[in-house]
């Protein structure tokens, strides 16, 4: 974080948040310019809807340190979502000219693993992306599937934001 950033908090006692909401493409065709794009969709969103609704409010528990156990919902949802994009980024990987339509986690398992600090999570995870072809989407319209598996670890600070985060173990087919 930025020194002015730093100074900010230790000053005001408030975080500095920047929330990334992942909103579903309304046209995923993408076959004409007139197609609702996701950038004007994303503000009906309920999610974010929901997000900015908790930003407007001072007393809302986004502006305050939590205690480790008010953290664990929000933290699990966190991990959750990176994992996903884990998933999705391997599908991708997998078939170059394909666009992911779904991601579906299968087990998603809490490690229990000593560090030295008590705001690193790990867990285990196994899931799978369905993807198709964008260039071939109207000759063959067959869907693909990828399994995903590995591990997550993320570390957050006191305001449930993540510092650090990886994947690794990754095997995917």
């Amino acid at each position: 974080m930025a020194k002015c950033a730093q100074l900010y908090e230790k000053l005001t006692q408030q975080p500095i948040l920047n929330p990334i909401i992942r909103v579903r493409d309304p046209s995923p065709e993408d076959t004409s310019l007139n197609d609702e794009q996701v950038h004007t969709f994303a503000p009906n969103s309920q999610n974010v809807q929901k997000k900015i609704y908790l930003l407007l409010h001072d007393n809302n528990a986004l502006w305050k340190k939590k205690q480790k156990n008010l953290l664990e919902k929000q933290i699990e949802k966190d991990i959750k979502m990176y994992t996903n994009s884990v998933i999705e980024y391997k599908a991708l990987k997998k078939y170059k000219t394909h666009e992911v339509i779904e991601v579906k986690l299968s087990s998603f398992l809490r490690m229990n693993i000593s560090y030295h600090s008590s705001n690193n999570y790990f867990y285990k995870f196994t899931g799978h992306a369905i993807s198709r072809s964008f260039l071939l989407k109207y000759i063959n319209n067959k869907n693909s599937k990828t399994y995903v598996e590995g591990k997550i670890e993320c570390h957050f600070d006191d305001y449930g934001r993540i510092n650090y985060s990886r994947s690794f173990d990754i095997n995917y087919q």
